[in-house]
């Protein structure tokens, strides 16, 4: 199967999020090979093929996480032993792959099985449209009784109306049990609003036992969740905020890592928010070059602005300052000293007014 890097554009995603009052905690996952570790193993039951690929494949930047996709020629298909009489929750992440020849809307149909019976305890067709790298976290719960004769679950991800081979790509499936521990927080509202590169998160708690901080996760364009700060408890039924300033660019998820004095944690929904200032004002061209880019931005006034350029790994490998006049900039930049590669170029201006990072391909 073809594979090729792809054009991300920042985009406004609409997420789908189950909002789970999480007073349980989680056992061990059950599935094996969840997050693709071990390449395809574990996930080929009955004859499926499976392909699974780095991250940077698919137009991700990471190349050391591994996804699969799902396609016209290729799923996902495993059989795991399944106690009786438990609740699960299933889940994962998964978003349309960001090339030309991707159909838009991509589907996939997700079912959990029981092998005895055949009944369908999830089964759900997708669809996604994302024109950017971003993923689509899904939840689902379900029941399977105590005169249940279903020993064993069926978990399998498989093409729709697809006949192309490029799909959907997926990460981080997880069936777990979950147990009846009740946690030290009810959660309320989760409430959030950016102004001025600058999200303003506001949370409410229904109830507290033992409560004693709360983490502030951040994902940015559908990356890994990073801690942001924290937040000491304040007792029963309170409210809460917290400020993240000089925030990134793009479509941005929060989360709060709620923890109790024993250790415990549970965590809330996943609250999307979109910082589209400087997203919108600024545009790099071409998305492919062997020498040279031009940058081009509405500036609010004259001001100082730095550009920085960084690899796949993370390392600044070029960087210069620029001086932006009010209204339209039109800048030069170039690149031809540069490797063949990806690259990130971010724009930060005086102040942190604007941060915004635009990927870019250095070809030979």
């Amino acid at each position: 199967m073809k594979t090729k890097f792809t054009k991300i554009a920042i985009t406004l995603v609409v997420i789908l999020l189950f909002n789970i009052a999480y007073s349980t905690v989680f056992s061990q996952n059950i599935l094996l090979n969840s997050s693709f570790n071990g390449g395809g193993a574990n996930w080929n039951f009955n004859n499926m093929k499976v392909e699974v690929n780095p991250e940077n494949v698919y137009g991700g930047t990471n190349r050391n996480n591994l996804t699969s996709e799902i396609d016209a020629e290729v799923g996902l298909r495993q059989k795991v032993s399944s106690p009786i009489g438990k609740k699960y929750q299933f889940t994962f992440k998964a978003f349309r792959r960001v090339d030309a020849q991707t159909p838009n809307p991509v589907s996939i149909r997700v079912s959990v099985t029981g092998d005895n019976t055949g009944t369908s305890y999830v089964n759900q067709n997708l669809s996604f449209s994302n024109s950017s790298f971003l993923y689509t976290p899904t939840s689902v719960t379900f029941d399977l009784p105590s005169n249940c004769i279903d020993r064993n679950l069926t978990v399998e991800f498989v093409s729709v109306n697809n006949a192309k081979t490029y799909g959907v790509i997926v990460d981080d499936v997880e069936l777990s049990i979950i147990s009846q521990a009740t946690l030290p927080v009810s959660w309320g509202q989760f409430t959030g609003t950016v102004k001025n590169n600058q999200a303003d998160l506001v949370w409410t708690t229904q109830a507290e036992l033992n409560n004693r901080y709360f983490v502030i996760e951040r994902s940015v364009n559908g990356g890994a969740f990073d801690s942001v700060g924290t937040v000491q408890a304040a007792g029963n039924r309170s409210a809460y905020q917290f400020s993240d300033k000089n925030i990134p660019a793009g479509t941005l998820q929060y989360r709060l890592r709620q923890v109790d004095e024993n250790g415990m944690y549970s965590v809330s929904k996943i609250l999307v928010l979109r910082n589209s200032k400087s997203a919108d004002a600024v545009k790099l061209f071409p998305s492919q070059t062997s020498s040279s880019l031009t940058l081009s931005l509405q500036s609010a006034s004259r001001t100082q602005a730095t550009v920085k350029i960084r690899n796949a790994q993370g390392v600044m490998v070029q960087q210069s300052a620029l001086i932006l006049n009010e209204g339209m900039n039109s800048q030069l930049l170039q690149v031809n000293q540069l490797p063949a590669g990806v690259y990130f170029l971010t724009l930060e201006t005086a102040g942190a007014d604007q941060v915004n990072t635009q990927k870019f391909i250095k070809t030979n």
